[in-house]
């Protein structure tokens, strides 16, 4: 069965990595939810996408030189504040919903973020209902050298060495491999068939992808769109 994955909760229609985007997602029976975190100045956990506040709210600035106050400040969208993970975690914690984490780390390293979000992840007691992934291939490493028992996912683009990621996905342990879309080819394709790898396709929005996709009976499929995607299951 593949799974649909709210990419930064229900992006199409509400502030992307807002509470209200992931309630929205969860009503649309989805399986799971995709977010991305990050260290505020004082070293809290906090969801938001870029580097930069200026995309997505009404301040400027990087996230990385402002502190949670002052980041909680910020208009995320219709009202909405830059939430933190504890937050999103008291949302979702006793509801069957997996969590896709991406540690945005592979431009600004973030030392000790994989620690805290496992620490914060195990307290919960959300080992089983999480997936980790970056961009960072490193950065996954550490986390499934750090927690064996917690999928893993390494975050790719451009042109694809399924042959290459299947060695190390053997080598560490790593469970996953999160494609674009557009890095789809037919020669990864056969990569993925021969090595048994288990893939989830960002970002799918459209009804043809979402069934050539189903078809290949891919793990996951991250979408902007839940309700629409649904609709063609």
């Amino acid at each position: 069965m593949t799974r649909i994955f709210a990419h930064r909760g229900y992006r199409a229609k509400y502030p992307e990595n807002t509470m209200l985007a992931f309630r929205k997602a969860i009503y649309t029976g989805c399986e799971g939810i995709e977010l991305d975190v990050q260290f505020s100045k004082d070293g809290k956990i906090v969801i938001i996408h870029d580097e930069d506040v200026s995309r997505t709210t009404n301040g400027s600035g990087s996230v990385c030189d402002m502190s949670c106050a002052q980041l909680r400040e910020l208009d995320a969208g219709r009202g909405e504040r830059i939430p933190l993970l504890s937050e999103y975690f008291d949302m979702v914690e006793d509801l069957p919903i997996v969590t896709n984490i991406e540690l945005k780390n592979n431009l600004i390293p973030y030392k000790g973020l994989e620690e805290m979000v496992l620490e914060m992840v195990r307290a919960r007691v959300l080992s089983d209902r999480v997936i980790i992934s970056s961009f960072n291939h490193e950065s996954v490493d550490k986390v499934k050298n750090l927690a064996p028992d917690i999928l893993c996912g390494y975050i790719c683009w451009g042109k694809l060495d399924g042959e290459g990621l299947a060695a190390r996905m053997c080598e560490t342990g790593v469970e996953f491999v999160h494609p674009a879309l557009s890095s789809l080819d037919s020669e990864f394709m056969e990569s993925v068939r021969v090595n048994s790898l288990r893939i989830s396709v960002w970002t799918v929005n459209d009804a043809e992808s979402m069934r050539q996709l189903t078809e290949l009976d891919v793990y996951g499929i991250f979408t902007d769109d839940p309700k629409n995607i649904r609709r063609h299951l």
